[in-house]
């Protein structure tokens, strides 16, 4: 059901593309990625958790929770991964004003040298934005084309996805779940194995 909106943008964006998912309160995982035709991209292992003040997908979901979620997100060690990685929480803090501005976020080098993404958030109706999709790479292979050609893309296709996941229940809105995933969006995450 949703395998093959990411199946067709990594066609497209000839670079990997994946999902990811605020997977509790102040953790990011990646739950899906396809990769071009080619096989040319960089590859994103599903499970591992990705660094709040560094990873575009999880900077492109963090930037639109609560200031309590931030804060408990930033609380921990902020590791240095390479001498472009963020760890100062004001620096950080920022850059997710901006990216709620714009509506994009990005990581050039700061994971790892030479390796970039592109990643835009997931606006989910009555829930806001627990996912987020993007794009990684190569720097140099993302930089071919023009960055708001590729925000442009991404965002059309995290309007796609809105659409396809469905609506929350009544029942998970009461209860406050606003930054877990409800076991009906759980379920329509099922569909990526489907492929």
């Amino acid at each position: 059901m949703l395998q093959p909106v990411l199946d067709e943008l990594a066609a497209q964006m000839d670079n990997t593309c994946f999902l990811a998912r605020l997977s509790d309160y102040t953790t990011i995982r990646p739950i899906a990625w396809a990769i071009p035709a080619d096989g040319i991209g960089a590859y994103v292992v599903s499970g591992g958790d990705m660094p709040v003040h560094a990873s575009a997908t999880a900077k492109a979901i963090m930037a639109f929770q609560d200031d309590d979620t931030i804060k408990r997100a930033l609380s921990g060690t902020l590791a240095k991964m390479t001498p472009k990685t963020i760890t100062s929480r004001s620096r950080i803090q920022a850059e997710y004003r901006t990216i709620r501005e714009r509506g994009y976020a990005t990581c050039w080098g700061e994971i790892e040298e030479g390796f970039g993404a592109i990643a835009c958030p997931v606006h989910i109706p009555q829930m806001g934005v627990i996912y987020s999709i993007g794009t990684s790479g190569i720097a140099s292979r993302l930089k071919r084309r023009r960055l708001q050609d590729t925000v442009a893309t991404l965002k059309a296709y995290a309007d796609e996805l809105a659409r396809r996941l469905p609506v929350i229940t009544t029942e998970s809105a009461r209860s406050g779940t606003s930054s877990a995933a409800p076991r009906s969006l759980l379920r329509a995450e099922e569909g990526f194995s489907d492929a």
